[in-house]
């Protein structure tokens, strides 16, 4: 299974596109053994998380320097959708129960794109 298969960045409208959004930034750790099963758990998340109202887009990308590490970044519309409405609802919920059981460590954040001119 490919990134871009599966975490695609296409398909976002041109609007959606130049509207600027806020990023949920973590690092999460997960057990080398369990790194496929976490991969395909994180799937099934990510459409859960893509329906959520105010979702823009999910990347999860594997760092290359560090075994089971990766990248998640969520881009929102705003730091409500994901705070408020997104991390309250039943899917938030669905979510930690489908990739909760393989992450050992997490750092979490969140940051807004900053225009390079």
């Amino acid at each position: 299974m490919r990134d871009a298969d599966v975490f695609p960045l296409s398909g976002l409208g041109r609007a959606a596109q130049s509207q600027p959004m806020v990023f949920e930034t973590n690092i999460v750790r997960v057990a080398p053994a369990d790194m496929a099963a976490f991969e395909t758990a994180f799937a099934a998340a990510a459409k859960l998380i893509r329906e959520a109202p105010g979702c823009r887009n999910v990347r999860l990308i594997a760092q290359v320097e560090a075994e089971g590490s990766y990248w998640v970044i969520i881009g929102w519309r705003d730091l409500e959708d994901h705070l408020v409405a997104y991390a309250q609802s039943d899917r938030a919920a669905r979510v930690r129960d489908l990739i909760a059981p393989f992450i050992v460590a997490i750092e979490r954040g969140h940051g807004k794109e900053v225009a390079l001119t």
